[in-house]
């Protein structure tokens, strides 16, 4: 065999091994996964993972400063999957996007005041400050404050930490803000009048077909997170706890870090995944009630 014609028969593998998908990731196996997280305690179990060098060289981690931008880059389908909430979620599935919850996160959200309020009632008329980018903050406010207070005053800003930074100089009597930020004021003297507890609104996202069809960087995500089970174990622990809030650009001062827990992410329960709906339908956020199955990966 001449060299030309062997040249010609190696040139037909190589493109036939390209067309395959087997380099490129056309079936998704190879291609790296994107995840974006945003500076809020939601990502921080991600963060300590990334931090940890967990995720291996497949998995990039996007870190973006909202969750407005994090969602806007999820659907333009500049990252696969990111941490967002139940009810944008449910919005997005609503909108067309081929989404899955594969996971719920440890949010809670608190209502903290000023400590010479004693009582929501008290913020009648009041300056309370939101971040109308986080779907689950205007549904907190709502739940804990319309029965209360006929006269609501709310200020709104681009994110958690302006709100908290507004409550901690006096420019607002009140906020509504995710951990670790209410935890911060607490510890600067304001006091909680409210709290969802552990309802768990947050949510771990990926689009469907990523799920499908990258099964390997997908698979890689989910056992990196199961690994944060043992870092109690890691004698860097706190090193890494403490790398992954400045990587957030989290307050650094928060025992929170320490004490979060790192067992593995559960799936949302139903009956909240049918109460999101039923509010988002309500204030025809949604055009249509969705099942457990169309909104959860289940598996």
């Amino acid at each position: 065999m001449d060299l030309k014609k062997a040249g010609l028969i190696t040139l037909s593998i190589l493109l036939a091994f390209l067309a395959s998908g087997c380099v490129l990731g056309r079936t998704g196996e190879l291609k790296t996964l994107r995840f974006g997280i945003t500076s809020n305690f939601d990502s921080f179990p991600i963060a300590v993972a990334f931090k940890a060098g967990f995720f291996g060289g497949n998995i990039k981690i996007v870190r973006y400063e909202t969750a407005k931008e994090c969602n806007k880059a999820l659907e333009d389908r500049e990252i696969d999957g990111c941490v967002t909430d139940i009810f944008s979620s449910i919005i997005k599935i609503d909108r067309g996007y081929d989404i899955k919850i594969t996971a719920s996160t440890n949010t809670t959200y608190s209502l903290v005041a000023d400590s010479k309020f004693v009582s929501k009632a008290e913020l009648e008329r009041e300056r309370i400050a939101i971040c109308r980018n986080e779907q689950p903050v205007v549904y907190v406010y709502e739940t804990m404050l319309s029965n209360v207070c006929s006269n609501l005053n709310t200020v709104s800003f681009l994110n958690s930490m302006q709100c908290c930074e507004m409550l901690l100089n006096g420019d607002v009597a009140a906020a509504i803000l995710p951990e670790p930020f209410a935890s911060q004021t607490l510890m600067s003297g304001c006091v909680r009048l409210d709290s969802t507890d552990n309802l768990k609104l947050g949510a771990i996202i990926f689009y469907d077909s990523v799920i499908k069809n990258n099964k390997t960087g997908y698979k890689r995500f989910i056992s990196a997170l199961k690994r944060l089970e043992t870092l109690s174990a890691n004698e860097n622990r706190e090193d890494i706890l403490m790398s992954a809030a400045e990587y957030l650009a989290l307050p650094q001062n928060c025992s929170l870090y320490t004490k979060c827990d790192y067992s593995a992410f559960e799936l949302p329960k139903v009956n909240l995944i049918v109460y999101a709906n039923q509010y988002l339908y309500k204030n025809k956020e949604i055009g249509d009630i969705y099942p457990y199955d169309k909104v959860v990966l289940e598996v």
